[in-house]
């Protein structure tokens, strides 16, 4: 199945080439906006599963501080390599099903542990009865809520 990095078993090392390479992919793509006139702080990458742990390790380790950073039953990948005091401190919201049978709560609690002790702007929600998807409406309006915030309208005297 075609993916953006190898995910191996958790006592295997991690998918470090990969992860960077496809963190890369998206820095190029983020600099591809900004050349065409859209600030890094009006962009927001967010992602499902492994989209979300690459949009976690490129919204945090990468070059451009962006408006936020949406992570969906996710994780963040290589946390012992990121040098935290030089990371990108965006919003970021995080999402987790505790019915999650692709990616255990145990996981994403991890993830959020660190990123709550890193961040200024940090916030996990665990959604009960929810497995490995976005079908729940109460997620499904944290997340609008989410970007609404991130993204506030520019005023139309600015347009």
């Amino acid at each position: 199945m075609p993916a953006w990095f190898d995910i191996l078993p958790l006592d295997q090392p991690k998918d470090s080439r990969g992860i960077k390479h496809a963190a890369n992919s998206i820095i190029d793509m983020i600099q591809k906006e900004i050349k065409a006139g859209i600030p890094g702080s009006r962009l927001l990458l967010g992602g499902f599963s492994q989209g979300g742990a690459l949009a976690l390790y490129t919204g945090l380790t990468g070059p451009i501080k962006l408006g936020g950073i949406l992570g969906l039953s996710t994780w963040l990948p290589l946390q012992k390599e990121i040098t935290w005091d030089n990371i990108q401190k965006p919003q970021v919201f995080q999402c987790h099903g505790d019915q999650d049978q692709m990616i255990s709560i145990l996981r994403a609690t991890k993830t959020a542990k660190i990123l709550k002790t890193n961040l200024p702007s940090f916030t996990f929600k665990v959604y009960p009865g929810l497995n490995h998807s976005i079908s729940s409406a109460e997620e499904v309006n944290d997340i609008v809520d989410f970007i609404e915030r991130a993204l506030p309208p520019i005023p139309t005297s600015k347009l």
